[in-house]
């Protein structure tokens, strides 16, 4: 996560922002954008950003007039999406350590609250230090969809998601 985030790509959020348009074109899912959003966004993901080949994730950042970070929004395909992780394996008695990269199909977290909004099922789960926010997750016509703020309540979460079309 070193410099990424100084190179990520800041758009002022306009409905039919042409990069958003064309990220939303490229991407192999269907995007999800809010309605009237007046925060500046970032493309965190795809980075770095190349339109000639398909899109499988994307990751926009929304931050207030004041450069303050809002919320977060994860997005990819719900069903046929592979994630890699590492698993890292030290053997002490030979004084050794190796990686193994693991592929897998991604599975949603059944974690947290079960909520309903727009007739969509999603889960909330509340940060545990915070008095705001949370992760909220859920899947609209075959994309995942991942939020996250300590800036807004759960029900400020809510109607921003159902923003999203």
């Amino acid at each position: 996560m070193c410099c990424s985030s100084f190179l990520a790509l800041f758009v002022n959020y306009v409905e039919d922002n042409p990069i958003l348009h064309e990220i939303r074109k490229q991407a192999d899912f269907r995007l999800f954008l809010p309605k009237d959003n007046k925060w500046k966004v970032e493309v965190k993901q795809p980075y770095p950003l190349d339109l000639k080949n398909p899109i499988t994730l994307v990751t926009l950042h929304y931050f207030d007039n004041n450069g303050n970070y809002v919320v977060g929004i994860e997005q990819h395909k719900a069903v046929g999406y592979k994630i890699s992780r590492e698993e890292i394996i030290i053997d002490v008695k030979n004084n050794s350590t190796r990686k193994n990269v693991i592929e897998e199909y991604f599975k949603p977290s059944e974690n947290g609250e079960l909520i309903t909004f727009n007739g969509i099922k999603a889960r909330f789960e509340a940060w545990a230090t915070k008095d705001k926010g949370g992760i909220l997750r859920w899947v609209n016509n075959g994309t995942y969809i991942e939020m996250d703020s300590s800036k807004l309540s759960k029900n400020q979460m809510i109607r921003f998601a159902e923003s999203l079309k």
